[in-house]
C-alpha cells in the first residue's frame, strides 16, 4: 500500500529546518502501529502524480486500499518550514479532539525545494526552486522525467481522493493550510478547475493567517485602511497587481482560465477564512512588507478583513466568510485546535 513505500526511515525531512528522526522499534501497541497512523515515519509515502514523477507526503490511512469507513478527508498545507509532519499532526490532533479519526483521512503533502531538500529527495520527487514559488502554484524544478505545478500536484491528489473504488463514503474534503499554506490554499481555490471525480463531494477551503492574498480587481484598500477602496498609483508600487498579489502576469496554472472564470469561481467556491485575533504585529518577523503586500494592510488580521470586504465589494454575493479565533496569533496549531478552528476544518 502507499502507506508503506518506505519504512523504517532513519531520518527523512521535508524541510532543512525540521527533521523528524525514527526511534527505536516500536512494539503493536504503539499509536503508531494502530489504524489509522497518526504520525511518524509509517504514515510517510510516495504518491504518485503520473509520468514518472512522485510527492511525498503524510497519510493517516492507505490511498490505494478501499476504506468505506472514511467520510471526510482533510488535506493540510504547510508553511515555509515545509513542515509536512507538524502539520499532520496538528489535524490527526484535532480530528481526535473531534472524535473523528477513524472516518477522517488526513494527508499533508510536501513541497520541498531545490536548494535545502537536495539530500532527502528520492527519485521522480518533484520540488521547487524556491518557497515562493510551490505556494503560488509555479512549476517544479524540471527532471528528465518532467515538472508538475504545485496546484496542479493537489488536483490530482484530489481527483485521486474522489475515485469511488477506494473512498465510496467519502463526502467531504476540506483543504487546509496555515501561513504560507494558506497563500497556497486562497490561490488554489481561485485557479483549479471543476474536478469530475469530486462532482459528488463537497469541497471547502480553509485559509488560515496567510501574509497576502490574491485580489481579484485592481482597486486595494485607502492609505487609512478604513473601508475604502480605490486603484493605486502604478508609479507608487508598479507590480502591486501582478500575481501573486493580483490577476496581471499569471502563471502557467493560473492562465489557463481566463479572468472571468478566475473572479467566478472565487465568487462560489466555500471558503473560510480563519483569522486568528491576536495576529496583528506589524513587525511579525515572517510577514510579507513588501510594497503589493503593504497595501493589502498592516498585518495579517487586517489583511484578512480587508480582502473579505474586498470581495463584498466586488460581488455582492459569496462563498467567503471570516472566522476569527480569539486569544490566538501566528500559530497554526492553535488555530486549528480551537473550536472555531475544528469547527471550520470538520463541517
Amino acid at each position: 500500500m502507499l502507506r508503506a513505500v518506505q519504512r523504517g526511515l532513519a531520518g527523512f525531512v521535508l524541510s532543512g529546518a525540521v527533521a523528524l528522526v525514527a526511534g527505536p522499534a516500536l512494539s503493536p501497541s504503539s499509536a503508531w502501529a494502530a489504524e489509522p497512523c497518526l504520525g511518524g515515519p509509517d504514515c510517510w509515502a510516495l504518491f504518485p502524480l503520473g509520468g514518472g514523477l512522485q510527492l511525498p507526503l503524510y497519510t493517516s490511512h492507505a490511498l490505494d486500499e478501499a476504506a468505506p469507513e472514511i467520510r471526510r478527508a482533510v488535506v493540510v498545507v504547510h508553511g515555509i518550514r515545509r513542515n509536512a509532519h507538524q502539520y499532520f499532526a496538528m489535524i490527526t490532533a484535532a480530528a481526535g479532539i473531534e472524535g473523528e479519526r477513524t472516518r477522517t483521512l488526513v494527508v499533508a503533502p510536501g513541497f520541498s525545494i531545490e536548494s535545502d531538500d537536495r539530500p532527502h529527495r528520492r527519485t521522480g520527487e518533484v520540488y521547487w526552486a524556491g518557497n515562493r514559488n510551490w505556494r503560488h502554484g509555479d512549476a517544479s524544478v524540471s527532471l528528465p522525467r518532467g515538472r508538475m505545478s504545485s496546484f496542479g500536484a493537489v488536483e490530482r491528489l484530489l481527483s485521486h481522493l474522489g475515485d469511488r473504488s477506494l473512498f465510496p463514503n467519502l463526502d467531504k474534503i476540506t483543504l487546509a493550510g496555515h501561513s504560507a499554506g494558506g497563500q497556497f490554499v486562497q490561490r488554489f481555490a481561485v485557479g483549479h478547475a471543476p474536478l469530475a471525480a469530486l462532482s459528488s463531494v463537497r469541497l471547502r477551503y480553509v485559509v488560515a493567517n496567510p501574509g497576502t492574498y490574491l485580489y481579484l480587481g485592481p482597486e486595494r484598500p485607502g492609505p487609512d485602511f478604513d473601508g475604502d477602496f480605490g486603484v493605486p498609483s502604478a508609479a507608487d508600487c508598479a507590480k502591486y497587481d501582478r500575481y501573486q498579489y493580483g490577476l496581471g502576469q499569471l502563471n502557467g496554472f493560473m492562465a489557463r482560465a481566463g479572468k472571468d472564470i478566475l473572479r467566478a469561481r472565487a465568487r462560489d467556491r466555500d471558503v473560510v477564512l480563519l483569522l486568528g485575533r491576536n495576529d496583528s504585529d506589524p513587525d511579525h518577523e515572517t510577514l510579507n512588507r513588501k510594497c503589493a503586500a503593504a497595501l493589502q494592510g498592516r498585518h495579517r488580521l487586517e489583511r484578512g478583513r480587508l480582502f473579505k470586504a474586498h470581495l463584498d465589494r466586488l460581488f455582492g454575493r459569496h462563498g467567503t466568510r471570516i472566522v476569527e479565533v480569539p486569544g490566538v496569533g501566528h500559530e497554526g496549531a492553535e488555530m486549528f485546535a480551537a473550536p472555531a478552528g475544528r469547527e471550520a476544518v470538520f463541517f
